[in-house]
């Protein structure tokens, strides 16, 4: 569904934030996990933009979208 991710993303950002308010704990593992979600759910928002707003019917083409995660994967490693 079109804005589905963003659900998913903002739940989990919102349970790794109080996890690390109660427990006091914020591995560096955690906080890039928690990089590459938001970065990729950045390029689905972005899909899902074009698609809605600038009426684009295809969004990002698949090129595009690999392009993107492989760029978010080498910032990431």
């Amino acid at each position: 569904p079109t804005m589905g991710g963003l659900v998913f993303l903002i739940a989990s950002v919102l349970v790794a934030f109080f996890f690390a308010l109660f427990s006091n704990q914020l591995s560096n593992n955690v906080g890039m996990i928690l990089f590459i979600l938001v970065l990729y759910g950045l390029i689905g928002f972005l899909d899902d933009f074009l698609k809605v707003f600038r009426k684009i019917n295809e969004g990002l083409n698949p090129k595009q979208k690999l392009a993107l995660q492989l760029l978010g994967g080498v910032i990431f490693y």
